[in-house]
């Protein structure tokens, strides 16, 4: 097995056991203060990080840095209270569907051309959630971790 491949299995763990901290957390904490511990733990190692190698944070993008940081914050904490009401493999499950909905965005909005097997795998793909969605007794908490994605 190579490298890449253990990074793979560790990084996969690592959010099993962060979703799992969650759930457990859920019940002290809201989603928001969940998602500010860990922020302030990963702003903390990043900080430590850039000190250690005396790194600039300087950039000209700071805009998209900012959109990009808001959309996130606010995609964890739909996620983490999607989490905190739902059952955690449902809500992992919903919360991966995100490249279906990227494929959409990018066939009906932006106007990508692609085969019509890519239509196939996205009613496929979103039958899937459908079934999955209609065993969920709060709407509200599916439809907050389908936006988190």
């Amino acid at each position: 097995m190579n490298m890449q491949s253990l990074w793979m299995i560790a990084a996969s763990a690592l959010f099993a056991c962060m979703g799992v901290c969650v759930k457990l957390g859920a019940s002290l904490f809201s989603a928001a203060e969940l998602v500010f511990y860990r922020g302030a733990i990963a702003l903390a190692l990043l900080w430590g990080f850039v000190l250690v190698r005396r790194l600039s944070l300087a950039t000209p993008h700071w805009r998209a840095h900012l959109w990009r940081g808001l959309a996130g914050s606010v995609s964890l904490v739909l996620y983490f209270h999607a989490i905190s009401v739902l059952p955690l493999a449902t809500a992992v499950t919903l919360n991966y569907t995100s490249p279906l909905f990227l494929a959409l965005i990018l066939v009906f909005w932006a106007g990508e051309r692609v085969r019509g097997t890519l239509y196939i795998a996205l009613a496929l793909g979103l039958a899937g959630v459908a079934l999955l969605t209609s065993a969920i007794v709060s709407w509200i908490s599916a439809a907050s971790v389908l936006m988190s994605g």
